[in-house]
């Protein structure tokens, strides 16, 4: 199983909230452990998933794509 985020999305498509709970349920991640993976603040990830209230920039969209590839090319 794997999920890859489209990272040429609008960030202001309320999709993108549904694709972070997808890709987090995908591999079995916390929001705290993305955080930790991509050494961003606490609750940074609770308020991506809570719509309009706040999105990542590009920089750390594109992160996201590349754990998500990362991950789904990892031995399971």
């Amino acid at each position: 199983m794997g999920f890859n985020f489209d990272v040429n999305r609008k960030i202001t498509d309320p999709n993108f909230s549904n694709d972070l709970r997808q890709f987090l349920e995908a591999y079995g991640l916390s929001q705290a452990n993305l955080e930790n993976i991509l050494g961003i603040s606490n609750h940074s990830v609770s308020r991506w998933e809570s719509n309009g209230k706040s999105k990542p920039s590009y920089k750390f969209r594109v992160r996201l794509k590349k754990l998500s590839e990362e991950l789904k090319n990892s031995p399971s």
